[in-house]
């Protein structure tokens, strides 16, 4: 769902251009569910031609004339298609051409077809939907297949996981705003979502990744978030008018992980970029981090897990003192937290108590990585358990203004919510044995407080 609705939102283009396309032949075969049709295409300079003044009504944007097996036709959009508009005299045709503009809608659009070169890219298929009316009206749909061949690289976000509604692996890349200008778009008026709602919205645009397994295997990858450049050599967009599957998708040919594993942002100021730079070296073995008194050295390499693996497993920001300066989390066995102080990466807290499940770590044959117990609540503090045959050890660690941390543990005799303890278990607070009454009415706030959700990214060396 979440994969519709972010594809959906991205129809909103740039009607009011006007663009004229020169075509040559076009020719395509026939579908006995839908009129599939052809011909000779030729350019009509709208200067010259105004015959469209009487066609058209007020709500429809012109994109082109075109000449259709003899027969003159006016491509436009309408703002004002939606539920309500009115297709009951259209035939709906599909063609083997299409119009395009660009992800960022700064290209007119443009007539083309299988052959044609559009952004760098060559249209490899080309199959559309149009509402075609009997005046000369053509709308294009959303009912729409083109695949591109190109050779383009970006430097992204990309999400690997299981996806249980397809049951199958799914690698979904997030280009940055920045780059939506690399990717073709159709143009089309949508029957059932109103092109004016659609432009309030939000929307990110992203593709599924068709060489899953190639990629997997190649990069060994492991679920979770990651970020590299990557390089595209096919990009499809499958539509179906009008309430099927909108989705875009491409083939991948590599990904190359960059050392700028944090980016750095100059609008936050010297002290945050500072920082990054200082994380990236860390995290890239360049430099090491201390501990608080100096005293220790902590290499990415020194930071075990259970697995038998040396380094970290995930890494994310997040500002736990409220100075304005994130500070480095990294997920392993335990849990870190490290912080840029004296132009050193600084070992701020370890937490020991990171309980994870067994299915969870170490994965096996690509599975889950799993999250562990240890969490960021929402008011900065770290919250984190384990369990063993006696029941659950909890920490709860606060920081000051200077990063200081202030450590509370607590237990309970239950291994899980809901199980019976019995009459004579025991509780502590604070290294200290309490009634359950007691447990439950000073542990009530912390335990019912909301974990924040950090952006984590599953390190790779």
């Amino acid at each position: 769902m979440k994969r519709l609705l972010a594809h959906i939102l991205v129809i909103i283009l740039a009607f009011s251009f006007i663009s004229c396309s020169e075509i040559k032949d076009l020719n395509s075969g026939s579908n006995s569910a839908v009129s599939e049709s052809s011909g000779n295409v030729s350019h009509d300079a709208l200067a010259q031609d105004e015959s469209y003044k009487d066609i058209l009504s007020e709500d429809d944007d012109l994109l082109m004339t075109t000449d259709i097996n003899g027969t003159k036709r006016y491509i436009c959009v309408n703002e004002k298609m939606n539920r309500d508009f009115d297709t009951s005299n259209a035939k709906f045709e599909k063609y083997d051409f299409a119009v395009l503009t660009d992800m960022n809608q700064t290209i007119k659009p443009t007539l083309v077809r299988k052959g044609d070169t559009f952004m760098n890219w060559k249209l490899a298929e080309v199959s559309a939907g149009f509402y075609c009316f009997d005046d000369g009206r053509m709308y294009p749909t959303s009912n729409i297949s083109i695949k591109l061949e190109g050779d383009i690289a970006f430097e992204a976000p990309f999400y690997y996981s299981f996806y249980d509604g397809y049951n199958k692996e799914v690698i979904n890349i997030y280009p940055e705003v920045k780059d939506y200008e690399l990717f073709p778009y159709p143009v089309y008026t949508h029957p059932v979502y109103s092109p004016s709602y659609l432009k309030q919205s939000d929307f990110k645009f992203e593709f599924e990744v068709q060489n899953v397994s190639e990629m997997a295997e190649k990069y060994n990858l492991k679920y979770g978030n990651y970020n590299g450049n990557v390089k595209v050599k096919s990009f499809s967009i499958n539509y179906y008018q009008p309430g099927g599957g909108h989705y875009c998708e491409g083939e991948v040919d590599s990904i190359r992980f960059s050392n700028e594993k944090l980016k750095t942002d100059s609008s936050k100021g010297e002290a945050y970029n500072a920082a990054i730079t200082a994380y990236n070296e860390f995290l890239n073995g360049e430099k090491n981090a201390v501990s608080r008194d100096k005293k220790q050295t902590i290499t990415i390499n020194s930071i075990g897990n259970s697995a038998g693996d040396p380094s970290i497993i995930s890494y994310a920001l997040f500002d736990v003192n409220g100075d304005g300066i994130p500070e480095l989390h990294a997920r392993s066995l335990h849990y870190y937290i490290f912080s840029y102080q004296d132009n050193r990466v600084v070992l701020w807290h370890k937490d020991t108590l990171n309980f994870w499940l067994p299915e969870e770590f170490p994965p096996e044959e690509g599975g889950a990585i799993g999250e562990g117990s240890a969490n960021v609540l929402e008011n900065g503090a770290i919250f984190s358990y384990t369990v063993d045959e006696n029941g659950r050890k909890y920490s709860y660690t606060t920081f000051d203004a200077n990063g200081n941390p202030t450590t509370l543990n607590f237990s309970d005799p239950t291994q899980y919510s809901g199980q019976k303890a019995p009459a004579d278990a025991v509780y502590t607070f604070d290294n200290k044995k309490v009634t359950k009454d007691e447990f439950e009415s000073k542990t009530r706030e912390i335990l019912a407080m909301k974990k924040v959700e950090l952006e984590w990214k599953n390190y790779v060396k």
